[in-house]
């Protein structure tokens, strides 16, 4: 959660006061160094200076020794600044891998449980895929050949694999999801907790406008511009509807928990 200074949760935390203070991360730090940063300076304030001396001393270093067309003398700057900084950090941050706990936790037993749908399921599963897809068949070289073809859009499956995933894995849970999720809606909480990107676009109009700072910005902007043009040449996919299972509406509603295999299986178990 703390990846940006400006966030509304780092400014929360940063304002409590307390003896100690420990960041638990499962994620490489290393791989952000603005929100190495920003945790490290939660942890200990100051340790790393502001976090424009960070990005002219580290950042721009580190990143500039790791792009395609880096120079030897680049590649020599990173990995100094690199060393320059785990021995800075040494004092406070701990590294460690599941080889830790691995004395001290009980063996992993995992089981894979086949349930069949029951006969609602199967209904709302048939009833998908024939009003939203269709089979095409054809012959090339005496073999036969099949594709998914959606049949508004004219696009093939996998042009909306995950779409239907989810679709489907709202049948075989329990068919009364398809209705609770057209209903539920959910709070946004992008004004809250700054993204990573934002991050880094904030930080960059701080920093000096040095020709490695000119550099980084050039491609981020190619890089972005990338993003936006295959974007744009993405094919447009209809969103969803609950159009094609509107006709099994009451049946969905009287559904009861003998309805899913899965939710029944569960409460066996309890």
């Amino acid at each position: 959660v703390l990846r940006n200074a400006k966030s509304g949760v780092s400014q929360a935390v940063q304002g409590m006061s307390s003896k100690r203070r420990i960041v638990l991360t499962g994620t490489p730090l290393q791989n952000n160094l603005i929100e190495y940063h920003c945790m490290v300076d939660f942890v200990r304030p100051n340790l790393l200076g502001k976090l424009h001396t960070f990005q002219r001393d580290f950042v721009q270093p580190i990143l500039n020794g790791q792009c395609v067309d880096s120079t030897a003398a680049d590649v020599r700057m990173m990995r100094h600044r690199s060393h320059v900084l785990h021995d800075l950090l040494k004092g406070c941050v701990d590294r460690a891998d599941y080889k830790v706990l691995q004395s001290f936790l009980p063996s992993k037993h995992e089981f894979i449980i086949a349930i069949r749908m029951t006969g609602l399921q199967a209904k709302l599963y048939r009833a998908y895929l024939s009003k939203n897809l269709t089979v095409e068949s054809g012959s090339a070289g005496g073999t036969m050949q099949a594709a998914s073809v959606n049949q508004k859009t004219g696009q093939k499956l996998g042009a909306q694999l995950f779409q239907s995933y989810h679709t489907f894995s709202k049948i075989w849970t329990h068919p009364m999801v398809l209705s609770m999720s057209k209903q539920d809606t959910y709070d946004s909480m992008d004004d809250f907790i700054a993204s990573s990107s934002e991050a880094e676009e904030t930080t960059a109009s701080e920093s000096d406008d040095t020709a490695a700072d000119k550099k980084r910005k050039a491609r981020l902007r190619e890089r972005k511009a990338k993003k936006k043009k295959a974007m744009e040449d993405e094919p447009k996919v209809e969103e969803e509807t609950g159009d094609w299972w509107e006709d099994m509406a009451e049946e969905i509603e009287k559904a009861d928990l003998l309805q899913s295999g899965k939710v029944l299986f569960l409460m066996r178990m309890l």
